[in-house]
């Protein structure tokens, strides 16, 4: 079962593939050699075999693994030989165990660096076997055994007519699948598919992949309805020969004047021994050394080599050099692999500013001119226990590092509604404010468009909504053309609940204010993710949850041509993090939760054509629900919360950081509240004489019940009553 939450996690419906009876398919091979077929081919038919009467798999229970089931021979898979097998009952198989405490997502393609590598995915996704409620009337079964007479004994396992989770979920209806995995002692993987359900392959992959997540194969549209049809085959067939490297690509990093060294393993398939001379091809720039010159790999073995790459002290940061290098046999075919070695920029450090007045996670950030401007956000109250979503503004005025705070008293200046997970933009001087979770039970998502002028601290709705509701969506302003981007996002909530992740992009024109809603989707569902213009064509989106799971996978968005490329994946998974882009062009991420459990980021990382490159500085502090932006060529990443591992707490945080540094305005005025402005503000609805600073410190944004005792028969206590915008969520 997925890890609780409050919103369903959930792929969008993508275009089914053409049904029939049955369509021929072959792919590969993958960088190691496998190959699949399907039985629209001559070659495999579909032969479901009856494991009911091997042993079952009792006292299931949701998202379980099993111990080391011990295989009745040695199974060759990706060049190593395993005698022993771990069983899950989300439809996967692996040769080694790992911390599972629940379903962490589906991988697709294969591979897919992620929680689950190495796995043989015969149907994965998020099973529920044990569901009494779903499984009352049918089969929930799991067998596992060992058949066939040697030289084609077989180890399988099958699931028999077994929900997808979860019931708990208002909704959800139940898909009901029949499939089995045989793994054969010459190496193949046999899928077999009897009922493929309703969804047809729908949140499901059928795939190999290699321990290192280096190398796989997966069944063509995994996650994708209508991709599976009943009374399926697929074989996955591995190498018969060949000398495959892995990776079949090297990509490091390090600073000037370092030596960056790649690392690879060679498999010698072949009958006998095979020796390599080892040589840098092509035309590398910067110097480049084998490990070895020469490389006997015995037959049915592997060997492992490093090539030295020097970063010379001259290069500059972002720098990149390619070289080859072949590894040629005395007899037979040369293989090469690919290296990339990236200079990383000289780091400078991040430097801490004044904290925000109200501490928040989840806000949206935005900037106009020299100011920084932190709107709404969750605000948790440890005495009640309650997470507050909030219409507070917060404005640093980074030329004086001052800020302005205006909370729910302030009818005027404060947002017109509680938001988080909403997003904002900056764009010629006004602050585009979309969507966002209200926490109100009626109308929980939001679909305005809030505009902001800071000069005047004046809000107006825009005259045309966003199409649909959208939170943990993010946006994109385009100044040159006063138009700005919302991606993705969760979509409104259904009948039972829950809102789900969605792929479409919008363009909203402020000039006109029309929106246009017929751009090309981005190639999955985002939620929670990163956007940036790195060029005035180019949108870059990158890390979040793509497809209903974490990624780090990153997409370019051509706005010219509406066409959406696939470009280098982040180095870290993250979501809910900041993003800003430097005066370079460079887009980088900063913090936010970096795996399932939500721990901290503090890491740091930049994207270079194509590439990300982590880089030296780290955020003070490991921070998770940020948000961040670029400023006078600065980025900023604002609030979160911090993550104690040890103790296993978290803690917000009111904390503004800034990369890189630069010097602190002499200004040491840092209580906004003081100011003669609050004073105004309060005239009308307190007491006339009461401008001293003990009132407004009493004047909190959530301090109510102080605020309604210390100012008991002013009428302000009557604003107090009415405070419906600090919504319970």
């Amino acid at each position: 079962m997925k890890k609780a939450t409050t919103i369903a996690m959930a792929t969008a419906l993508a275009t089914c593939l053409a049904a029939g009876p049955a369509w021929s398919i072959t792919a590969g091979p993958d960088y190691f050699g496998y190959t699949l077929v399907d039985s629209g081919e001559a070659s495999l038919d579909f032969s479901w075999v009856d494991m009911t009467g091997l042993t079952q798999w009792t006292g299931v229970t949701d998202d379980l693994q099993s111990s080391a089931i011990a295989l009745p021979f040695d199974f060759p898979y990706y060049g190593v030989d395993y005698s022993a097998v771990y069983l899950y009952t989300n439809g996967m198989i692996r040769f080694s165990p790992m911390t599972y405490e629940f379903f962490y997502g589906n991988q697709c393609p294969l591979p897919s660096p992620g929680t689950t590598d190495g796995m043989i995915a015969f149907f994965h996704r998020d099973w529920h076997p044990a569901d009494a409620a779903w499984c009352t009337g049918h089969g929930c079964q799991i067998y596992y055994g060992e058949g066939g007479i040697a030289p084609n004994r077989w180890f399988g396992m099958a699931i028999i007519d077994a929900p997808q989770c979860c019931s708990s979920v208002a909704g959800e209806v139940a898909d009901y699948v029949t499939v089995q995995v045989q793994l054969f002692e010459n190496g193949e993987i046999l899928v077999q598919v009897q009922e493929a359900g309703t969804s047809a392959g729908g949140e499901s992959t059928i795939g190999i992949e290699d321990p290192d997540a280096l190398s796989g194969l997966n069944y063509p549209g995994c996650l994708t309805e209508g991709s599976v049809a009943d009374n399926l085959a697929i074989l996955f067939s591995p190498p018969t020969g060949g000398t495959p490297v892995l990776p079949p690509n090297g990509l490091g990093w390090d600073e000037p004047g370092n030596t960056v060294t790649h690392s690879f393993k060679i498999y010698n398939l072949e009958p006998t021994d095979v020796s390599f001379t080892l040589a840098t091809t092509g035309s590398p720039a910067w110097t480049t050394t084998p490990s070895v010159a020469s490389l006997p790999v015995p037959a049915g073995t592997s060997a492992t080599f490093t090539v030295d790459v020097a970063i010379p002290s001259t290069a500059v940061g972002g720098d990149t050099d390619e070289a080859i290098v072949t590894l040629t046999p005395a007899a037979g075919t040369a293989v090469s692999v690919n290296l990339l070695t990236l200079a990383q920029p000289a780091g400078d450090h991040w430097q801490a500013l004044s904290d925000m007045p109200q501490v928040v996670e989840q806000p949206a950030v935005a900037s106009v001119g020299t100011d920084l401007v932190v709107l709404g956000g969750m605000w948790h109250d440890a005495l009640s226990a309650t997470d507050y979503i909030m219409n507070d503004v917060q404005v640093l005025h980074t030329d004086m590092m001052v800020w302005d705070h205006y909370d729910y008293t302030m009818t005027d200046q404060a947002m017109p509604s509680p938001l988080a997970l909403h997003a904002a933009c900056g764009m010629n001087g006004l602050v585009y404010v979309t969507g966002g979770q209200t926490g109100n039970a009626t109308t929980p998502q939001n679909s305005h468009v809030y505009i902001l002028d800071p000069d005047t601290m004046t809000w107006t709705t825009g005259s045309a909504d966003m199409p649909e509701p959208r939170m943990a969506h993010s946006m994109v302003c385009d100044a040159a053309n006063n138009t700005f981007y919302v991606i993705g996002g969760f979509g409104a909530f259904d009948v039972g609940g829950s809102a789900y992740p969605e792929e479409e992009i919008w363009s909203y024109d402020a000039d006109t204010s029309t929106w246009v809603t017929a751009l090309t989707a981005s190639p999955g569902t985002r939620v929670r993710h990163a956007s940036q213009m790195i060029d005035a064509t180019t949108i870059l989106v990158a890390s979040g949850a793509f497809d209903g799971i974490m990624s780090r996978r990153s997409d370019l968005y051509d706005i010219t041509g509406d066409l959406w490329t696939r470009t280098g994946d982040t180095i870290f998974m993250r979501w809910n993090t900041a993003a800003g882009v430097l005066p370079t062009g460079h887009m980088c991420l900063s913090g936010g939760a970096s795996d399932l459990a939500e721990a901290g980021e503090d890491t740091f990382e930049c994207y270079y054509d194509g590439f990300w490159i982590p880089m030296i500085p780290t955020l003070t502090e490991n921070k998770l629900n940020v948000a961040g932006t670029t400023l006078d060529d600065h980025l900023y990443v604002v609030g979160g919360l911090t993550v104690d591992t040890v103790a296993g707490t978290t803690e917000q945080v009111p904390t503004v950081e800034r990369y890189p540094s630069a010097p602190i305005p002499d200004v040491t005025i840092d209580l906004p509240e003081d100011t003669a402005a609050d004073v105004e503000e309060d005239t009308t609805a307190d007491v006339p004489a009461d401008t001293t600073p003990a009132d407004v410190i009493v004047d909190m944004p959530m301090d109510t019940s102080t605020d309604t005792e210390t100012d008991t028969g002013t009428g302000d206590g009557d604003k107090d009553s009415g405070c419906g915008c600090s919504i319970v969520r």
